[in-house]
This record gives C-alpha cells, structure tokens and sequence, in this order.
C-alpha cells in the first residue's frame, strides 16, 4: 500500500515495477486469505467431526446402558416368574396334603364309628 500511496502523492502513475510488486503483494495476500480460510474450514469439520464422534460414542452409552436394564427388567421378571411357579407348586402340594389329612380323619372317624357299632359291649349313654 505504501508503493501506491506514494505514487498517488507524487501525482504520478505507478511504475510497471511498482504495479508488478503491486500484484505480487495482491496475490500473496489472496493467498494468505484463502489459506486462513482453508484453515477456518478445516477446523469446523475436525470440529463437527469431533461433535459427531461424541454423539456416537454417547448413543452407544444410551443403547449399552438400555439394553443393560432390558436384561435385568428380563432377569427380574424370570426369577418372578419363577417365584410365582414354586409358589403355585407349594399351595398345590399343600392343598394335596391337607386334603390327604383330611380324608385319613374322615376315614378314621367311619372307621371308629363302624367298629362302635359292631362291637360286643354295649355302649354306654352317659
């Protein structure tokens, strides 16, 4: 600048020498911009890149930490289930002993009774 500054002061065109320097500080300087702008780029796609990988990496947490709950909320319900069948299982076994006590008490009351009534002695009305 200070080449054609001083052309301009002195009232006169430039030289071609000066006009040449001119251009070459031009261009050196379109150079120097376009490179900045290279480098501008550049560094916003290292930035969206580097967006994208911690987005990535933080849906594989998501889907790892879901599916981790997914195979517990299964787990839990197996072992529930489980539970519940064992539970069923015990009732059942219960219910049958029961029934099977109950049968002997009725069985050894008619029993008691028949022998009552067939035996010898006469019974006693007290």
């Amino acid at each position: 600048m200070m080449i054609y500054s001083r052309a301009i002061s002195e009232h006169r065109p430039p030289t071609e020498k000066e006009v040449a320097m001119l251009e070459r500080i031009e261009e050196r300087e379109q150079r120097i911009a376009e490179a900045r702008h290279r480098v501008e780029v550049e560094e916003e796609h290292r930035e969206q890149e580097f967006i994208q990988k911690q987005l990535k990496k933080l849906k594989q947490s998501m889907r790892n930490i879901v599916e981790k709950e997914y195979k517990r909320n299964t787990s839990i319900n197996c072992l529930r289930i489980k539970r519940e069948e064992q539970m069923i299982m015990i009732r059942e076994r219960q219910r049958r002993i029961d029934e099977e006590r109950q049968f002997r008490r009725e069985l050894r009351g008619s029993d008691r009774t028949a022998l009552r009534g067939n035996s010898v002695y006469p019974e006693s009305h007290c």
